[in-house]
């Protein structure tokens, strides 16, 4: 059984952010539940 680890990612350059995303969603185990552009 495997688990899903959940990242929010905080990132203030949108193009880094995105494809940090996209790069991340590939991964079966892993989900993006939130992306920001400021971590405070």
């Amino acid at each position: 059984m495997t688990s899903t680890i959940r990242v929010l990612l905080a990132e203030d350059q949108s193009m880094v952010r995105e494809a940090l995303a996209a790069l991340l969603g590939l991964e079966d185990d892993i989900e993006v539940v939130a992306q920001v552009a400021r971590g405070d």
